[in-house]
């Protein structure tokens, strides 16, 4: 049954699905934990994938006897609440099109007849962004998309390396869980979908939609929907009690379709809707070039006076940036904005300060 199923894997699915649960809505817990009320789907494709994979193998009996084609959907994606699809994009074309009326409509037709699909969240990994037009409507029901690159930091590498060699040494410490039911869940999305949306809010998400098309961004109507809808819960899980202009900082990650178009979706939202994070990233990418002066320094044959003098230039220009960062967010603060890129832009910049101090100073 699908719920010994979810009981026998549920250390796997806690690590894998939670975890960018917890990410994605931004939330300040370790760990999302559906409780068991909720049953789970968890499917890797392939180019070889067959339907059934997903929507559970045909029934023989009900061919055999009935002369319908219909398929047993126990324990399937068709019956689950939560779902994680990894290398979606790796998977053939039937199988990516049977997913769209679920993704999407919440249905699912078997053997003509549709059904409703309790489906709350899907949740989907791939190493393949969609570039195939035929796939295009399938593409438009993946709603909010993260594109994470390699971890290129050096220190985080270290870090990252370190961390999984002392893991195979001590083993995986489980971490505290948050618990949250679905029942919770649909009071929190009601809640949301009930807040109320300012003229001031609808202005700006319509500007942006006009702005991205002046810049060769077409967002379909779905994902203008959709768009909203998140709009909503981001109000919500930011504590507003209305739609507030910063609220809207959500869409750089639904409304870009190439991933040529990433940067220019982030700039045009984040401009209009959240002016302190995008001066952060910038302020970040500056850092990168701090942190490489010192890098060469300390990889070239310099004497110390000179090695001292990069090292207060970079000091000098740290503290200005974290000066700006402070700034930045006490406006975002009264703005009541999201934060995160800044308070990363803070962090990083005092670990710069401080290695500059231990390693070209002594102190």
């Amino acid at each position: 049954r699908a719920m010994d199923w979810f009981l026998q894997h549920l250390p796997a699915l806690q690590e894998t699905v939670f975890f960018a649960v917890a990410d994605l809505l931004q939330l300040d817990v370790d760990l999302i934990f559906f409780s068991r009320d909720s049953t789970y789907f968890e499917t890797a494709l392939d180019e070889t994938s067959d339907p059934g994979q997903v929507f559970g193998p045909v029934d023989i009996r009900a061919m055999k006897d009935e002369g319908k084609y219909r398929r047993r959907v126990s324990g399937m994606l068709p019956e689950a609440d939560i779902a994680f699809i990894d290398e979606f994009f790796n998977a053939n074309g039937p199988t990516l099109h049977g997913m769209m009326p679920i993704l999407n409509e919440r249905l699912y037709h078997n053997n003509g007849i549709p059904a409703k699909a309790p489906l709350w969240s899907a949740f989907m990994g791939t190493n393949k962004l969609n570039a195939d037009a035929d796939q295009a409507a399938t593409w438009d029901r993946v709603h909010i998309r993260f594109v994470v690159q390699y971890v290129a930091d050096r220190d985080n590498i270290r870090d990252m390396v370190a961390d999984s060699i002392r893991r195979r040494v001590e083993g995986y410490a489980e971490p505290e869980k948050s618990v949250i039911t679905l029942d919770e869940l649909r009071k929190a999305h009601n809640e949301a979908m009930n807040l109320d949306v300012p003229d001031r809010s609808w202005d700006m998400f319509l500007d942006i939609k006009d702005e991205l098309l002046h810049n060769g961004v077409e967002v379909s109507s779905r994902r203008l929907a959709e768009g909203m809808a998140a709009v909503l819960a981001n109000a919500w899980i930011n504590g507003s009690s209305e739609v507030n202009v910063g609220d809207l900082d959500v869409l750089q990650h639904m409304w870009w379709s190439l991933q040529g178009d990433i940067e220019t979706v982030r700039d045009i939202v984040l401009g209009a809707t959240n002016p302190g994070e995008k001066a952060a990233l910038e302020k970040l990418e500056e850092l990168d070039k701090y942190k490489a002066d010192l890098r060469s320094a300390e990889e070239q044959d310099l004497d110390e006076t000179k090695k001292r003098l990069v090292g207060m230039e970079v000091f000098k220009n740290s503290k200005r940036i974290a000066e700006e960062a402070n700034e930045l967010e006490q406006k975002a603060l009264a703005a009541n904005a999201n934060t995160m890129r800044i308070k990363e832009l803070k962090d990083r910049t005092q670990a710069l300060m401080d290695h500059v101090q231990t390693a070209f100073f002594g102190l």
